[in-house]
């Protein structure tokens, strides 16, 4: 039975390359930051107690979840590879986004509130905004007057406050997909479409079906509409998901190679959390600064990003 198990947790991280297929495996691909702890301290483990080749599997799956989030931690941005250089405009043509899953139950409005001041973004997208969020937070940022939410009570409201023009929709990306936000924004840069997203945790088969789905249809969206875009949320998937790297990976995203820049849960050392608060963009853009940013009462951290417009902004969305 010990076997077993030290079998089962050896080969798991390996498995969860068949995640596209097998709904739990994709769900254990979430985790790969700590297992890859565990599988170090559990070679540890069975080499002191005479295992060998048990625990020479074991470090070996540590080295393979450690090099999954190295990649991503340290790596570069394939889609930021050898971009234009930002010349002497480049203050007209930044754009920054601050991004919050504020947590229904959280009561830390002025928390929030502060960290928005101290960054001062174009763009606010909250996730899990009930009505009492929504009314806080209006009061609160009456500065951005362009704004556009779907107040629910279930934990999946989303809001958009924006300095700037915008024309807003709610959203479904399939019949059974959690609402999104949609707004073009009419950025002193240019314009460019904003996706404020919440996709449905992927932890039962139906839920991960959907989840998939959603991702899938919000890159076909782009794709189809052509327009520079910006992609943002609580999207409940870690970059080496396979649900990430297979719906996903058409965009830059603004995280790589600044660290783990891991977002949940909010308590935990920054070692131990995982990063599934993110924001994509298209070619469009280059990242400047991708920050985690202090808790606000939340079990998610903000982010706050700052990418500025390329010059060659005609530049078409990669082929998906």
């Amino acid at each position: 039975m010990i076997k077993i198990f030290v079998w089962a947790m050896v080969l798991l991280p390996v498995a969860g390359e068949w995640g596209r297929r097998f709904w739990l495996l994709d769900l254990f691909n979430h985790f790969r930051i700590q297992a890859a702890w565990a599988s170090a301290v559990l070679a540890a483990v069975l080499f002191s107690t005479g295992w060998g080749i048990e625990a020479i599997a074991a470090a070996g799956s540590a080295v393979f979840c450690a090099a999954s989030v190295r990649k991503r931690a340290s790596g570069t941005r394939p889609l930021d590879a050898g971009a234009a250089g930002l010349g002497a405009d480049v203050r007209e043509r930044t754009l920054s986004v601050l991004t919050c899953n504020v947590w229904m139950m959280n009561h830390s409005y002025a928390g929030l509130t502060a960290a928005i001041h101290a960054k001062d973004p174009d763009v606010i997208v909250l996730l899990e905004t009930d009505q009492r969020w929504y009314g806080e937070m209006r009061r609160a940022l009456t500065h951005y007057q362009h704004h556009k939410a779907e107040i629910r009570e279930d934990y999946f409201g989303v809001a958009v406050f924006s300095k700037y023009p915008m024309a807003a929709t709610v959203e479904r990306l399939h019949a059974e997909a959690k609402p999104s936000v949609r707004a073009r924004i009419y950025h002193p840069s240019g314009d460019f479409a904003l996706w404020g997203m919440h996709p449905e945790p992927p932890y039962l088969p139906a839920a991960w079906g959907h989840h998939r789905r959603e991702l899938e249809q919000v890159m076909f969206r782009i794709h189809e509409e052509r327009l520079p875009a910006v992609v943002t949320g609580d999207l409940n998937t870690a970059p080496w998901a396979c649900s990430f790297r297979d719906h996903l990976s058409g965009l830059a995203d603004s995280g790589a190679a600044r660290g783990l820049a891991a977002t949940w849960p909010s308590p935990l050392p920054a070692l131990l959390r995982i990063p599934i608060d993110h924001l994509l963009h298209t070619e469009h853009f280059r990242t400047l600064s991708h920050e985690v940013l202090p808790g606000v009462g939340s079990d998610h951290r903000p982010i706050f990003v700052r990418l500025a417009r390329r010059e060659a902004a005609e530049a078409p969305v990669r082929e998906l």
